[in-house]
Formats: C-alpha cells, structure tokens, sequence
C-alpha cells in the first residue's frame, strides 16, 4: 500500500504501524513476506513539517514556479528545513529506522 502525498498528514494516516506490524498484517492476509525495507526518501521530514504547519498541497507547490508570496516563503521553509531532513533522515536510512516502510511479498499457495 502506497500513500500519495506527504508522510504525517491526517486525515490519509490515521495510524503508523511499525515494521513488524505490518509483517504480521500481510502474512495473517495470506502473503509470504519476502522483505521489509525502510529506504531512504529525502524530504520526508521537511514535508512533515510543512504538514504538520498547516500547509497543504505541499507537492504540487514544490513543483511549480513561485508566483506568489505565500508559494515563495513555503519554497524557503522547505529549504531551509531540507537542510536539517537530509542529514537526519539519512541518518535513519543507515539504522534502518526511516519514516517509510516497504513490504515486498507474494501470495501463499
């Protein structure tokens, strides 16, 4: 299962399961779990942040031309916080403990 958008952002995440929660969910839904992996996805932090912020649409204001002063200032917010996301979540990536997890499996039988 696959989250659109960013990573803290109610109302799509009601629940955060770790990893070896969502190993049993999948294998009691009848998949063999083959691997759980928690890669390295820069931004994670800052997105959460601009969430948690109150700001929205954080993906789409990332990706087009700031034209206005409101996209500007969130483009610098998100700047700046980068600078502190990409050591840390790096740093999550390398003890295994990043804010994304990946289950690869197959079905049983």
């Amino acid at each position: 299962m696959a989250a659109a958008g960013p990573f803290f952002s109610p109302p799509r995440h009601f629940f955060h399961y770790r990893p070896a929660t969502l190993r049993a969910l999948v294998d009691a839904a009848g998949f063999e779990v083959l691997a759980v992996k928690r890669p390295w996805l820069p931004g994670e932090l800052s997105f959460s942040l601009l969430q948690l912020a109150g700001v929205r649409a954080t993906i789409p204001l990332m990706s087009l031309r700031a034209n206005s002063w409101r996209a500007r200032m969130i483009k610098f917010a998100f700047v700046i916080t980068l600078l502190l996301d990409l050591p840390v979540t790096a740093l999550l990536a390398v003890l295994h403990a990043g804010g994304i997890v990946r289950i690869i499996a197959r079905r049983r039988g």
